[in-house]
């Protein structure tokens, strides 16, 4: 055994350092283990810790006969330690194990693998510790796909307990259904790189832009920076390497002549920064990808002819029978009779909302239907034939009542093939409704505290939203729960076991009207209900509607038990505005608990400490522009021990000091950082030869002129028709939801 000390701690748990410790303590015992059997034997730690039974302790057992080591560390603590780490700060909460109470006044010390302190401070009155993260204390990553190791070490008085920034034990991001950065970086740079079409012959030339951000504090910044333009062949190969500054807009534009013996297939265009690796200290250089995107070199034919596909409705009714039609035509404007076509129409599974009733909800959700998966997309029709005279080929399906039971889309679609062996597809799609009419259902809200009253509206409309009266109705509240059991497992230890039961609470029935037809329900326990709402119509379709509220309050709740660490977070609302806040309820599994809080996504934006009562109590969140255009809030609740400890032989201690952490995504919408471009030329048709003049405005979100670069790609249309190519919005890749940089250790799970 060797006794661990703030500053031995490091070499001794640290994999980099050899294995050539000086144990202080060595003892033999006496050990005659049954064949097959776990055996539990116990060890006395007084030697190697303080007489208030304080300490940690580093320990080796060998079995020379066996020719096996083990060796593993001891904390014996007083303190837990909630720690959170990301490149732009850390989050130390130290805490009381018997009763989750905040410590204050602890000492933490962060240390590097180099056994450095590098970041000293002292936990407030809540128990919180706030040092700058590993990006902003100068510490590098030792590769493209690894950050640096932090140690915290937490003293008081004789007292001491240790994390790591690697001990996740369980509790990863990515096990919260959440976007998380395997490789985090400080200040990241990213950006778009494209091409003007896509696809190209040997000897072409090929024009290229890059648009560049560094984001710093949450923001997108224009820096002055150099970058490295690589392209590469299809047989990886480098055709081009040049280094281009990037202009006051943030962005970049070149050209590469493709040499006329080039190699056919995907090309690769790259451009990188240079970047300090290495570890520690730094200590060389590196390149980081900013930006990449492929395009192909092929001895193509530009389109000769052109497919259009169209459907005669613009919508129909589960039991119509659909026409439609496909028609080839050469681009020089001759038919193509009798030409080979293969065509088919399928059903689509699909969400469909009548307009003029927003707020309200149409069809049923996804976790509703009794087969997990929903409506499947289903093959109604499909031949091979040829075009008629015309150069077309009509299409007819009869859709049955019983067997689309869901609304969706109709599509069409075939592929022709002209003499020369060139095939080109056509595509079109209708929506074809469940019914004749749609049930929707507008709660006041999703969320609710017990006891209060709910109201919600039941309408029933045609597909083109007119209402439609003197419909029967039938109206369900229901509330589901999960019975969940511990068994003990095979293994060792217990294991949660959680089955659905839905309860239908009340029945009523609705006949509706030209106005929505208004209903009361006052829930008397928390948890999740679902409001169903059935008919049929004429033809004999089933049509059904559902939607849910979550009622918040200090009740008991039979959430779903699941057998890890992890808790589930349900928002109010799938997306959100600056200035709006945000509503969360938890699904917590204890009576009371202490709960820390915190809004994060490059780092920790905002956390504190509550106390959190019942199985569904509600938190709220205020988000603003900082918010764009996402972020994560993280919520760990801490129990402390709840019996006595058990006796040696027993496998498990279920009262221990315990924990639960749970994630949830909040997407805000970044549509005040959205640009409006509007484009004009000066006539509709040119000949060749002619000048176009293209007029361009550019407009922020309020309307106003602004002063921008604008791209402009001319290209011919039956060559973007080969590929489908079409010039990227680079919106979403400065504006689409970013991945989460922050990770979490707690002392509780090691």
């Amino acid at each position: 055994m060797l006794k661990l000390t703030r500053d031995n701690l490091v070499p001794g748990l640290s994999s980099s350092f050899p294995d050539n410790l000086q144990f202080e303590i060595s003892k033999e015992w006496q050990v005659n283990p049954k064949r097959n059997v776990q055996t539990v034997v116990g060890l006395k730690l007084d030697d190697a810790i303080s007489a208030n039974k304080h300490g940690a302790v580093l320990l080796q057992v060998s079995a020379p006969s066996l020719q096996a080591t083990l060796r593993t560390d001891v904390q014996v603590t007083e303190m837990g330690l909630t720690t959170k780490f990301s490149p732009d700060d850390v989050l130390v909460w130290v805490t009381t194990l018997k009763e989750a109470r905040p410590v204050a006044n602890a000492n933490v010390e962060i240390r590097n693998d180099l056994n450095q302190v590098i970041w000293q401070g002292m936990s407030d009155p809540n128990g919180f510790a706030k040092a700058p993260g590993w990006g902003r204390l100068g510490m590098t990553q030792p590769n493209e796909w690894s950050r640096p190791r932090m140690w915290v070490i937490v003293t008081k008085e004789d007292d001491i307990a240790y994390t790591m920034s690697e001990w996740q034990q369980g509790i990863e991001p990515y096990r919260f259904n959440i976007v998380y950065d395997w490789s985090p970086e400080f200040e990241p740079w990213q950006g778009s790189i494209f091409t003007d079409r896509g696809i190209y012959r040997p000897g072409e030339q090929v024009e290229f832009k890059g648009i560049f951000r560094n984001r710093s504090g949450g923001e997108w910044m224009i820096r002055n920076a150099e970058m490295y333009i690589r392209i590469y062949d299809s047989q990886n190969e480098q055709m081009l390497f040049d280094s281009m500054k990037v202009n006051e807009f943030g962005s970049l534009s070149s050209s590469f002549k493709i040499p006329a013996d080039a190699h056919l297939g995907y090309y690769r265009i790259e451009a990188s920064l240079k970047k300090q690796t290495g570890g520690i200290g730094g200590g060389g250089e590196g390149v980081k990808i900013i930006a990449a995107e492929s395009f192909r070199v092929e001895a193509y034919r530009v389109s000769e002819f052109e497919v259009t596909a169209k459907i005669a409705g613009k919508s129909y009714v589960t039991g119509d029978t659909v026409k439609g039609s496909l028609a080839a035509k050469y681009l020089f404007g001759g038919v193509m009779k009798g030409e080979r076509v293969r065509w088919r129409m399928r059903y689509e599974p699909s969400g469909y909302s009548p307009e003029g009733w927003e707020g309200y909800w149409f069809g049923r959700n996804a976790w509703s239907y009794e087969d997990a998966a929903g409506p499947q997309t289903k093959l109604l029709f499909s031949k091979d034939t040829t075009l008629n005279a015309k150069g077309m080929l009509d299409a007819e399906v009869k859709t049955q009542v019983g067997d689309i039971r869901a609304t969706g889309s109709l599509v069409l679609e075939g592929e022709v093939t002209s003499p020369s062996r060139q095939t080109i597809s056509g595509r079109t799609s209708v929506t074809l409704h469940g019914g004749e009419f749609y049930i929707g259902i507008q709660p006041a809200t999703t969320f609710i505290e017990k006891d209060s009253v709910l109201g919600y509206k039941i309408i029933a409309v045609t597909p083109e939203g007119k209402s439609v009266s003197n419909i029967t109705l039938e109206a369900k509240v229901i509330k589901r729960e999960w019975h969940s059991v511990r068994k003990a497992s095979a293994q060792g230890g217990y294991e949660w076991q959680s089955q659905i039961v839905d309860t239908t609470l009340e029945t009523i029935q609705v006949v509706s009207a030209v106005e929505p037809v208004a209903k009361l329900y006052r829930p008397k326990q928390s948890g999740f209900y679902v409001i169903e709402v059935s008919g049929r119509d004429a033809r004999g379709n089933q049509i059904t509607s559902d939607t849910y509220f979550y009622v918040s309050g200090s009740d008991y709740v039979a959430w779903e038990r699941t057998n890890d660490d992890h808790i589930e977070l349900i928002a109010d609302k799938k997306q959100y505005k600056p200035g709006e806040t945000a509503r969360i309820i938890v699904k917590n599994p204890y009576e009371e608990v202490t709960a820390l809080v915190s809004v994060e996504r490059e780092g920790i934006m905002k956390h504190w400490r509550t106390r959190l009562k019942g199985s569904a109590p509600e938190i709220r969140v205020p988000l603003n522009e900082q918010s764009l255009p996402n972020v994560f809030v993280s919520v760990i609740l801490l129990q402390g021990r709840m019996t006595k400890k058990p006796e040696l032989e027993q496998a498990t201690d279920v009262g221990r000091p315990s924990f639960k952490i749970g994630y949830v995504q909040l997407n805000v919408d970044p549509g005040t950082r959205h640009l409006t471009l509007t484009t004009s030329s000066d006539k509709q048709n040119y000949r060749p030869g002619d000048t176009v003049t293209v007029n361009v405005s550019v407009k922020d979100v309020t309307g106003a002129p602004l002063r921008s670069e604008v791209t402009i790609s001319v290209a011919d249309k039956g060559v973007l028709n080969l590929i489908g190519y079409k010039l990227p919005d680079p919106f979403d890749t400065f504006y689409g939801p970013r991945p989460l940089a922050v990770s979490t250790t707690e002392s509780r799970a090691q």
